[in-house]
């Protein structure tokens, strides 16, 4: 058996050794092999953890787990696609990009849960139901809105990053430029490919 083996191993040996000569004077052609390593989320958003000076766009993702739309199985992977495409748009107009997801439930775990179904944002706020201070800014006091859910804001800013200790970080001239509110709006504008009014020239 042993030396059945070592006969197989030597005809093989040999096999590879002709197949290689041949190849070497170019009396047969090998295939060409290419070996890629599938990269985990290279096809999913992926924060930078930079913030510079200059004009921004952010998503604002608002969903609840308590929420039958906000649950649908399909609107995870139409948040990361727009996700992606945003921040593709956002850098072909000079401008940087960032997301938020913030989760309308009164228990921030359960809050953070549902939030981890979209894949990874910059920044999470949940708690606090309706009087989250992210839900509080972009439905009811700065950017006022429908109150419902799932809504994906978007908002032209501009950041200001200090150079120096004894100054502020400002997020200054803050717009909305794109409210879709339910699962319809949500689509029909995906599906549209994002359109985006023109946008400023921020300083």
């Amino acid at each position: 058996m042993i030396m059945l083996r070592r006969y197989a191993l030597l005809i093989y040996v040999g096999l590879f050794c002709i197949a290689f000569a041949l190849a070497y004077f170019r009396v047969i052609v090998l295939p060409k092999i290419s070996v890629t390593w599938h990269l985990q989320d290279r096809d999913r958003y992926q924060p930078n953890y930079v913030a510079n000076n200059g004009a921004e766009l952010a998503l604002i993702f608002i969903g609840s787990s308590g929420c039958v739309a906000s649950n649908n199985s399909a609107l995870p992977e139409m948040v990361e696609t727009i996700k992606l495409m945003l921040e593709t748009k956002a850098v072909k107009r000079g401008r940087a990009f960032t997301t938020v997801g913030i989760a309308k439930d009164w228990v921030a775990n359960a809050g953070t849960n549902h939030l981890a179904k979209f894949g990874m944002f910059d920044e999470i706020m949940a708690g606090r139901s309706w009087i989250n201070k992210g839900v509080m800014e972009y439905i009811w006091t700065d950017f006022p809105g429908v109150p419902s859910t799932p809504q994906v804001v978007v908002v032209d800013q501009f950041v200001v990053v200090p150079s120096n200790s004894g100054e502020r970080f400002q997020i200054l001239g803050q717009e909305v430029i794109a409210r879709k509110v339910g699962l319809v709006e949500i689509k029909e504008w995906l599906e549209l490919g994002l359109p985006l009014p023109q946008l400023r020239t921020l300083p």
